[in-house]
């Protein structure tokens, strides 16, 4: 099925968080990483995490979040369809 939308290194912000998303397909969430070490650490799933948000601020939905990681060859996928970004927000940045 051919994708609807593509952006690559989109540029998104919500007050003062900026984050740059390195690819989105529809409603799927790509972090590539280029690393010989695990990719899936709490930091990169966090900072996903928050670019969901960001995009869910941007009236854009996130359904999946996958990273990638080139080095090792392993991607891994996660859900977020049941996943509350702004929750996840209002823990890492509490106002």
């Amino acid at each position: 099925m051919k994708p609807k939308r593509i952006s690559i290194n989109k540029q998104i912000n919500y007050k003062s968080i900026k984050s740059t998303v390195k690819l989105l397909v529809d409603d799927h969430l790509i972090d590539i990483r280029i690393s010989e070490n695990e990719s899936t650490t709490l930091n990169n799933i966090c900072q996903c995490m928050m670019q969901g948000f960001l995009l869910k601020k941007k009236n854009i939905l996130v359904k999946k979040i996958s990273i990638y990681n080139v080095i090792l060859g392993e991607i891994s996928t996660y859900k977020t369809d049941n996943i509350n970004f702004s929750q996840i927000q209002k823990l890492i940045y509490k106002n």
